[in-house]
């Protein structure tokens, strides 16, 4: 039976319950199971041989379960039990020990190891005094050292080592063992993983944390580390353990709390929830629990805490709603869950291109801070932020420009230009050439058109060019004012242009692509003879 006390140290850990409010926790000194609810001893649990308290419950009746196991001085008879309150409800077979405890309403789960015929170790799990699961090999030992229960479905999961590697049970089947000399201090079940802390023997003694067979956290180093305790919360894991000669606990791979020691101490048992982070074992000898970092109680006539329960608060609580009027336009963050008297922050959110306005309550701060005094609820108003599109043409009289306005953030716009007579669309302001064009509304912005002035060509032909020539044509700008001339040869006349126009030189307004042809005539002389 040495070999099952020298099991003890590493297993007498537990997960504790939600809200904090009373903090039950139990301990051993001089052969006698002590229970303490905050620091007055509220339970002294005794039998016709020594007590040793490794796992604690409290039932929703308000009834105190715990689990052990009772020996003689020598620990050549060690047998593993579960009491109520002060009573003695289940005595498992000789040699054996009971390290876990779990309750579903006043239904109990109990894990432990005994001694089998082949001089080795079964792990075994309890359901109120019946074996329900049984882990047993005759050429290895399966060592039971941590249980969980996933509470919709009833899975049992159950961690400890099969031939001194760390394994992972669900219910009678083996889920995954570690290839290297490791063992399995403490499990718990986040709704879909099994998280487990440990140690690795392979190169030293080495902290490490399993999700499922994965390891996700090691302490690779020459010093010595262990985690004995593990917890899940709000998508955090804690573990508990030590690194040399510092108690410490880690919170997602980082130091969250640590304790120096100078003799021998540990962390025994690990519970987190939103009032804190709990924890409890044996600082230099001293019977120690903390919360945050801070000792919470030291406890005379214990040995060691080995069990901690943190029980839902006796206050009431409130529901603070927090709401936003449109999810499209903003969001809102600080309702839950709170006690009479306290103070939450409430802060609303706009969207990109929104605003916040104002709470139901008219009140405009924001964030603000709200004290709990009953139920209620609040709803974030928020507005849509509008910006103006300025859309304008230069030269002023080239042409026209659709789609300014004001708009919504994100909104889509087209703008078109169209130009006047005369003119073309050359680019926008910002050198794009598209129209028209889609615009995403993000500010107030301005958008010019750019016209140029259109050319036409003026082409001024003579009908015989051997009789006449003319001048004035080429290339011109719209609305241009030129002047065209046709001139005779000697012994020829002009007569006119083809549009009936008999003026020469004449004025022409550039409007288009235009040709004018000058008639030319010969001459008749009247020769007169006496």
């Amino acid at each position: 039976m040495k070999r099952i006390c020298s099991f003890l140290a590493a297993m007498l850990l537990v997960v504790g319950m939600a809200q904090a409010q009373d903090v039950y926790f139990a301990g051993n000194h001089n052969g006698v199971g002590k229970i303490w609810k905050n620091d007055s001893l509220v339970q002294s649990i005794t039998d016709t041989t020594l007590v040793g308290l490794s796992s604690l419950q409290i039932a929703p009746d308000g009834n105190i379960y715990s689990a052990g196991y009772s020996h003689d001085s020598t620990y050549s008879f060690v047998q593993g039990r579960v009491w109520l309150n002060d009573n003695n409800v289940f005595v498992a077979d000789t040699n054996s020990l009971i390290v876990r405890l779990k309750l579903i309403g006043n239904q109990w789960f109990a894990a432990g190891i005994r001694e089998n015929q082949w001089e080795g170790f079964d792990g075994l799990v309890w359901q109120d005094g019946e074996v329900m699961f049984a882990y047993s090999d005759s050429v290895v030992s399966n060592m039971v050292s941590a249980l969980a229960i996933d509470t919709a479905t009833g899975d049992v999961y159950v961690g400890g080592r099969a031939n001194d590697m760390a394994a992972v049970w669900k219910n009678d089947t083996m889920l995954w063992q570690s290839d290297e000399i490791s063992a399995i201090n403490d499990i718990v079940f986040d709704g879909v993983d099994i998280i487990a802390a440990g140690i690795n023997y392979a190169d030293g003694f080495q902290a490490t944390l399993w999700r499922n067979d994965s390891v996700v956290f090691s302490i690779n180093d020459s010093i010595d580390s262990e985690f004995t305790a593990v917890a899940f919360y709000d998508g955090s894991i804690f573990v508990g353990g030590f690194l040399n000669d510092t108690l410490l606990i880690w919170q997602d791979g980082e130091v969250l709390y640590s304790h120096p020691t100078t003799s021998f101490s540990e962390i025994n048992t690990l519970t987190v929830n939103e009032s804190g982070v709990y924890y409890a074992g044996q600082l230099d000898g001293v019977a120690t629990v903390w919360k945050d970092g801070e000792v919470l109680y030291e406890i005379e006539d214990c040995d060691e805490i080995t069990a901690l329960v943190v029980m839902p608060s006796d206050e009431p609580t409130f529901t603070l709603t927090v709401e936003a009027d449109s999810t499209a336009w903003g969001t809102v963050t600080g309702g839950g869950m709170y006690h009479y008297g306290d103070t939450a922050t409430i802060e609303a959110i706009a969207n990109a291109g929104c605003t916040f306005l104002y709470w139901n309550d008219s009140i405009t701060d924001n964030p603000r801070d709200i004290v709990i005094t009953q139920d209620t609820t609040f709803i974030a108003h928020f507005q849509q932020l509008e910006y103006v599109i300025t859309a304008t043409v230069s030269p002023e009289d080239a042409g026209t420009v659709m789609g300014g306005g004001a708009y919504h953030y994100g909104d889509t716009i087209r703008l078109e230009a169209a130009a006047n007579g005369g003119f073309a669309f050359e680019r926008w302001n910002d050198n794009v050439t598209d129209n028209p064009r889609d615009v995403v509304v993000t500010q107030d912005s301005a958008f010019v058109a750019f016209f140029g002035t259109r050319q036409y060509t003026i082409t001024v032909v003579s009908d015989h060019p051997a009789w006449g020539s003319v001048t004035g044509g080429g290339t011109f700008n719209y609305g241009d004012t030129i002047q065209i001339a046709a001139t005779a040869y000697l012994g020829f006349g002009f007569a006119g242009w083809t549009d009936g126009n008999s003026d020469n030189p004449r004025t022409v307004v550039v409007t288009d692509d235009q040709t004018y042809t000058a008639h030319f005539e010969i001459r008749q002389c009247v020769i007169t003879t006496q």
